[in-house]
């Protein structure tokens, strides 16, 4: 003996069993949970590494975006030099 199930069949079937199992979770307050303190350490390592390299990377992206301003501004007064050697000649 064979079921068959209709694709729309399926789908109900799928809403219905992620709307019960969401209904039948404990709320906020009912779960009562510590971390180990393995678990605190290594999650304040994280944040204060992350905190450092975006302070880190940041500066680095300021550095480069200097640089690339100036190497741009040196490159236009090459470039008027340049063309003001070529029109007194």
């Amino acid at each position: 003996m064979s079921i068959s199930f209709t694709e729309d069949m399926l789908k109900e079937a799928v809403i219905k069993a992620d709307i019960y199992e969401i209904e039948t979770l404990p709320t906020d307050d009912e779960i009562e949970y510590e971390f180990s303190n393995e678990f605190e350490r290594k999650m304040e390592r994280l944040i204060r590494r992350s905190k450092t390299r975006n302070l880190i990377g940041g500066m680095a992206f300021l550095r480069r975006r200097v640089v690339a301003l100036i190497a741009v501004n040196v490159n236009i007064k090459m470039n008027k030099k340049s063309k003001i050697k070529m029109y007194k000649k």
